[in-house]
């Protein structure tokens, strides 16, 4: 914790939140000045708030601090005080960064605890109503509903019903069989040749 407090004070000190900016702009990243400045903002934040990451004790990084409160969308409509929900996620997932840079290959423990930390933050947030009030009071831990989110078994897919075979074609009736008798037609009588008359005799 000391090293990141001290880096901390220096990043304040050596206003290196202008340098975070002015970088950004020299290179020409950023889509416009207000994401240069939040790009500041985070860095900041990851400093400043370093135990709001998985396995940290930090529930409410915006309680007293106005950059994560910006960076969270925080703003007022209707007399309420609201924050925004895509902020409010990007910021979870910028301080699950640390987490899922230095994790190991294969090691699946803490893939998975870190995504059931981005999961409780999350819902925790929209059980909130995305109201910002609501969220300074939900200091709930939830890890019981990430844990049986990664832990609970798929449920089967429902097998597609089976398509209805087409109907066989109607079978041609089949021609009657010829008997033998009929099979050989019988011959025509032959006609009796005509004798030669006898030649008279003289």
């Amino acid at each position: 914790a000391q090293p990141t407090r001290a880096a901390l004070r220096l990043f304040d000190a050596m206003r290196l939140r202008r340098g975070v900016f002015e970088a950004l702009a020299f290179r020409e990243l950023g889509w416009s000045e207000e994401d240069r400045w939040r790009d500041a903002a985070l860095v900041r934040a990851a400093l400043a708030h370093h135990t709001y990451a998985p396995g940290g004790e930090d529930r409410d990084p915006w309680r007293h601090d106005h950059d994560v409160r910006w960076l969270i969308g925080t703003h007022e409509a209707g007399g309420t005080e609201w924050f925004r929900r895509e902020d409010f996620a990007r910021f979870v997932w910028w301080r699950a960064l640390d987490g899922v840079l230095v994790t190991r290959p294969g090691d699946e423990v803490s893939v998975e605890k870190t995504g059931a930390w981005i999961e409780g933050e999350l819902v925790r947030a929209q059980a909130t109503g995305w109201k910002f009030a609501e969220l300074m009071t939900a200091n709930i831990t939830m890890t019981a509903a990430p844990e049986a989110v990664t832990t609970a078994k798929a449920p089967k897919a429902v097998k597609a019903p089976k398509a209805a075979k087409k109907p066989a074609a109607p079978r041609k009736p089949a021609t009657p069989k010829k008997s033998a008798s009929a099979a050989t037609e019988p011959e025509a009588p032959k006609s009796p040749k005509p004798r030669a008359s006898k030649k008279p005799k003289d």
